[in-house]
């Protein structure tokens, strides 16, 4: 989890130049808007537009999910009140490449039914860039593990404008190193030692992309074109050796992976105004190439060679997006949208296992391991926006679509989709900052096309099967939200929540009796519901200059277990986390220094024989950061500073976990503390 956390535990933050001012309470707009402008974040000496929306109050920076289509994908962030027509770049990668001189301002937009392309999400921002360019970022970092072993990292991008044309340059280095070292031990169901093993792990991951955008005049309106190549690598090898109750070596393994991934994608955006009508075409093309080469050897207590697993894997996919939207007003309170996405996706999966017992490599087939997969998609869609008053909003959305999913190779199978999928919202103003709304929708979940193919988990000794027959999770939602504003920086959302699910997504056995194993599939009806926390809380009544933002999530859900008939969680579902950063700005000396929390809770995957728990956490980071070198910051900090384990729990049954315990194997892993050195400026 740190691999995803440690970013967010090193957000761009920066104490002041000089002394600032208490914050003032940022004013709505007549829409409800908040704005926060350059006043407002100067104490926080940004440098980038994402050093700026972390620090907007009562906002969480979603980076997009897997909903379908376009617009319920990409997050909930805005850039000059479009969303990017980008889907493999993260929007901290964008928001981090525009320079905090370029910003104008950030609005908050709470009810999200003033711009057209707010569509899937209630609390958005946007960032307002000034008209002027010529400037950039750069960012360098070194980080250091045990052993030690130190891994650099670097960004840099350029803004400009040329006559008529704004465009925009960058590129990025990212690398870590990971000693994920622990062991394990294997018990009898009641509870006897029966063997140990230890795990020596290194893993060493690399990241290089380089990006680019302009925006020009084109036929009486904008044309935005983006683009990136990104290439990333990960490589580990495990040495395993196992030890019997006393300790004498038995036997070992040599687990050697290697994936790798290269993506291209471009994107455009046009808008044309015909008076009162604004037409708006989004365009996307992402070509993914993804590789692994893995084997695991075995070994007896001497060395011998025992056998060997080995799998070759090479996918190719693809997804193409056009989508367009028509907004006019049709009074002065009240708005109409009509638009429609259309989309194809792929996956050519090719997958080769084979078995060497000495004689050489043997095939070992897979079902649906060699599959072709494809999918095109149409949606249409209408939104009716009215304000029957200053203080309400209602937002109506009626939306269709239909697919063809077809399936060749080791699979023939064609499958037609249909939805419908309508939403309402309803928003209510409480005096001039604070709301509350009301929503009410149906939801299709977007189909992971690895789950039809097939592939061996050599690690783990386990078949992820794939399953031709799977089916989009659909679920009807309520949501009910509340946001309040306080003193300058001070905000609380709380959003409540319930999903009646169907064609829930989870795990099944698939095949034959005797010959099943476990694949990714539907188990009917059940339901999910949570609350949700996101708060900034000033704190200068304990300590100067300083707050907290916190975001807690608790959730429980039910579906009905395929293998025991029994009400239990969804798998791998987590049922609650919490993120705190703290922050203080010691503004005089030119210094900021913080603390990052963040721990989830354990999640079970409920496999044919197998409980499968897994639970990481807490992690702590602490940072100290000073601007004493103008137009630079320079940060030290530590992470994983508890250096807590990664525990997996896997309890077996026999012949299916409606049978008795036969084993538990209990696995620590810890690759320890981290500490590094990041600098940063501006161009």
């Amino acid at each position: 989890m740190l691999l995803a956390t440690a970013g967010a535990a090193f957000a761009e933050e920066a104490p002041a130049e000089e002394a600032a001012p208490a914050p003032q309470s940022p004013a709505p707009s007549a829409d409800g808007r908040v704005i926060y402008d350059g006043a407002f974040f100067a104490r926080f000496a940004p440098q980038t537009a994402n050093d700026m929306v972390a620090r907007v109050p009562g906002f969480t920076l979603d980076e997009g999910d897997d909903r379908r289509g376009f617009s319920g994908a990409v997050g909930n962030v805005l850039i000059d009140g479009r969303r990017p027509s980008a889907k493999s770049q993260s929007l901290s990668s964008i928001l981090s490449r525009i320079p905090a001189s370029q910003v104008a301002h950030i609005e908050l937009i709470r009810d999200a039914a003033d711009t057209a392309d707010a569509a899937g999400q209630s609390t958005l921002v946007n960032v307002v860039r000034t008209p002027s360019g010529g400037s950039g970022v750069w960012e360098a970092e070194v980080q250091g593990t045990e052993g030690p072993r130190y891994m650099p990292r670097g960004e840099a991008s350029w803004s400009g404008r040329f006559g008529q044309l704004d465009y925009s340059v960058g590129a990025s280095h990212y690398s870590e190193y990971r000693p994920l070292d622990g062991g394990r031990t294997v018990r009898d169901s009641a509870g006897g030692l029966i063997q140990r093993r230890d795990d020596i792990t290194p893993r060493t991951y690399f990241e290089d992309s380089a990006n680019g955008d302009m925006t020009f005049p084109l036929a009486g309106g904008s044309l935005r074109v983006n683009g990136q190549i990104a290439y990333w690598d990960f490589q580990t090898v495990l040495w395993s050796p196992s030890f019997n109750p006393a300790g004498a070596p038995t036997d070992d393994f040599v687990f050697d992976f290697h994936e790798r991934e290269q993506t291209e994608e471009v994107g455009f955006n046009f808008d044309r105004s015909f008076g009162r009508v604004n037409l708006e075409l989004i365009g996307l093309a992402t070509r993914r190439n993804y590789n692994t080469d893995e084997s695991t050897a075995f070994r007896d207590e001497a060395g011998a060679f025992l056998g060997e697993l080995a799998q070759v894997r090479r996918n190719e996919s693809g997804e193409t997006i056009l989508r367009g939207t028509l907004s006019w007003p049709l009074a002065p309170y009240a708005r109409f949208d009509i638009g429609g996405e259309a989309a194809f996706n792929s996956l050519d999966a090719g997958l080769a296992l084979t078995e060497d017992l000495g004689a050489g490599p043997v095939p070992v087939p897979l079902p649906s391991a060699n599959v072709l997969v494809e999918e095109e998609r149409a949606e249409a869609f209408a939104t009716l926006v009215v304000r029957p008053s200053p203080r309400w909003t209602i937002d109506a959305t009626l939306a269709g679509e239909t697919s063809t999913l077809t399936q060749t190779g080791d699979t023939n199978l064609e499958t037609e989709l249909a939805y419908i999928k309508p939403s309402i919202q309803a928003t209510r103003r409480i005096g001039a900052r604070n709301q509350v709304r009301v929503r009410f929708y149906r939801d299709v979940d977007q189909l992971d096309f690895g789950d039809f193919v097939s592939a061996a988990g050599l690690a783990d000794d386990i078949v992820f099967g794939g399953n031709p027959n799977l089916r989009p999770e659909t679920s009807w939602r309520l949501e009910a939200a509340g946001d309040w504003r306080y003193g300058g920086d001070g905000a609380i959302s709380l959003r409540a929540y319930r999903h009646w699910l169907e064609d829930a997504s989870d795990v099944v056995p698939v095949g034959p009796p005797g010959m099943q194993f476990d694949a990714p599939g539907n188990i009917g009806d059940g339901w999910l519901q949570g609350l949700e926390l996101n708060a900034t809380i000033p704190l200068g009544f304990l300590l100067p200059h300083s707050r907290l933002t916190l975001t807690a999530v608790t959730e429980e859900s039910e579906v009905t277990d395929p293998a025991t008939g029994r009400p239990r969680d969804i798998s791998g579902w987590r049922q609650s986390r919490v993120e705190g950063n703290f922050r203080q700005d010691l503004t005089a000396q030119k210094l900021a220094w913080g603390i990052f929390f963040y721990k989830e809770a354990e999640n079970v995957t409920y496999r044919l024989n197998e409980l499968d728990t897994y639970e990481e956490g807490p992690f702590v980071d602490l940072w100290v950061e000073t601007t004493a070198v103008p137009n630079v910051k320079i940060r030290v900090y530590g992470a994983n500073l508890t250096a807590n384990d990664f525990v997996r729990e896997r309890r077996f049954f026999t012949p299916d976990r409606n049978g008795a315990l036969d084993r538990v194997e209990e696995r620590r892993r810890n690759f320890g503390p981290l500490w590094g050195v990041r600098i940063s400026g501006t161009l």
